[in-house]
């Protein structure tokens, strides 16, 4: 064989497997922008599987107040003596569009690139997965339905006035209102100052006023204090006669001293939804992912 032949045979066939590892390798921009189209992807997830999670719940609470669920029914299982479809399906429908959501915009990403475990238990002992992340997901809301739910209807008798009715879907509805537009502005917060939208310095977690400095943006302190609003009907909701029917004095403190009030329950709601948000704030944005 000629050997120039053999020789330009070689380059072109090295050139070749050159061209096509560098089409098939993600250039460092190219990664990162895919890094950031999952994290944006985990935490929008993350947040509609919570809304439509608390919402099926506490349209299932209401139900019970209704007389049209038993009061033993499980809200979080779904399962009595007799499994309540409508709720079934609206949590097998949330737990599917989660998963397709991570599966879909994550494909490709190293899931440890973006701070993961995390909080989250890495249970197949491998590489930690878009499975994995879903079942953390799921779990983990599991337990805050319990915290939220078990503090929004303390107790379910068999029979509410009308009154006690209007009490507890004020205080489920402000409560689940103001989680999901909290967690939202923390997560928007965090997702612009990871894409470098934001100054340095700007502290996405922290708390505003009167409780901190504030986040050091405007724009995050200002939705953080709107969302803060959505529990404020909750004071002339519950000014009932019979607020200690509710349970709510059982599993609220009394903050002011004073007997305890519809204005306790308030702030009971809103310092529980302060306290739970920044654990589910973990499972799109962990701390160990900050750059």
């Amino acid at each position: 064989m000629n050997r120039p032949e053999t020789v330009r045979s070689l380059a072109l066939s090295v050139l070749t497997v050159a061209i096509a590892a560098a089409v098939l390798a993600p250039s460092p921009a190219s990664a990162l922008r895919n890094e950031l189209r999952c994290r944006k992807a985990i935490a929008g997830a993350t947040l509609r599987y919570a809304d439509a999670v608390l919402e099926a719940r506490v349209n299932c609470q209401n139900r019970i107040v209704d007389n049209e669920l038993s009061a033993t029914f499980d809200c979080i299982t779904g399962v009595d003596d007799a499994l309540d479809i409508q709720l079934e399906r609206r949590l097998e429908k949330a737990a599917r569009r989660l998963n397709n959501r991570l599966q879909r915009a994550c494909s490709g990403v190293e899931l440890s690139n973006l701070g993961f475990p995390g909080v989250c238990p890495d249970l197949t002992g491998g590489p930690f997965s878009k499975s994995d992340l879903g079942g953390c997901v799921e779990d983990a809301l599991d337990v805050l339905s319990v915290t939220l739910l078990g503090t929004y209807y303390p107790v379910l008798p068999h029979f509410y006035r009308s009154d006690e009715e209007e009490c507890l879907r004020r205080v489920a509805r402000g409560g689940i209102d103001m989680f999901r537009a909290a967690l939202r502005a923390r997560q928007k917060c965090l997702f612009e100052q990871e894409n470098q939208q934001l100054l340095t310095g700007v502290e996405c977690r922290a708390a505003v006023p009167p409780f901190g400095l504030g986040t050091g943006n405007p724009s995050t302190d200002r939705r953080l204090r709107g969302a803060y609003e959505q529990v404020k009907h909750i004071a002339a909701a519950c000014a009932i006669p019979d607020l200690d029917n509710l349970g709510f004095a059982e599993v609220c403190p009394d903050t002011d001293g004073a007997p305890f009030n519809s204005v306790d329950v308030r702030n009971c709601t809103f310092n529980l939804n302060r306290t739970e948000i920044p654990a589910y704030l973990e499972l799109a944005f962990p701390t160990a992912a900050a750059r």
